[in-house]
């Protein structure tokens, strides 16, 4: 079908492996018949967890992503595309660079979906706050949750996502490391382009 490439098919597989992680971490930190909502900071680190873990996915992902976002600015085509990038980075740096930024990546994803699935339960509690077991709220607080969700997520991870995006496509060894990122990031072009 035309529009579905292997990163539609990616994306879907880090989402299914994000939820289904969150639900099964939020199952082993709590788990009352009595009371089906798990305490809010149960829901962040299970949510943190989640954005770790799908890293192992993601990471080469973004990598990928990134550096097809670039390619163009040295005058042409350096991939033909996101599997051709894949095989490319991986026959001349291996795993290694397949890898790389995936710590700066952890640092955005493990607080960025803590956020996200607590705002998330968070704004739909506050919105039904008398909703019985069993029941599910209606399709509007869950529009109102996603929207809330999605403005505090990206105000908490933008930063953390231009340092990431910056390190996974950094040659050189010595701005590789988080702190000298984050100074680049901030001394040129600065913060005012992190929202571009």
């Amino acid at each position: 079908m035309r529009g579905t490439d292997e990163r539609t098919c990616a994306v879907h597989t880090v989402a299914a492996a994000r939820c289904s992680t969150w639900q099964q971490v939020q199952r082993m930190l709590y788990f009352d018949a009595d009371e089906p909502n798990a305490p809010l900071d149960k829901v962040f680190l299970a949510g943190a967890t989640a954005g770790v873990a799908q890293c192992a996915i993601a990471t080469p992902m973004e990598l990928v992503r990134s550096k097809l976002q670039v390619q163009n600015r040295g005058g042409g085509k350096a991939y033909a595309g996101n599997l051709d990038c894949l095989k490319r980075v991986y026959a001349s740096e291996g795993l290694t660079g397949l890898y790389r930024g995936n710590i700066s990546m952890m640092a955005r994803e493990a607080p960025g979906f803590g956020v996200y699935f607590s705002v998330y339960e968070a704004t739909k509690r506050a919105l039904c706050p008398g909703l019985g077991k069993g029941e599910s709220e209606p399709m509007w607080v869950e529009a109102v949750g996603g929207a809330t969700t999605g403005a505090v997520t990206w105000t908490v991870v933008m930063p953390v996502d231009v340092i990431s995006t910056r390190v996974s496509n950094v040659l050189s060894l010595a701005l590789v490391l988080l702190p000298a990122c984050a100074l680049l990031a901030v001394s040129s072009p600065g913060i005012a382009r992190w929202n571009e």
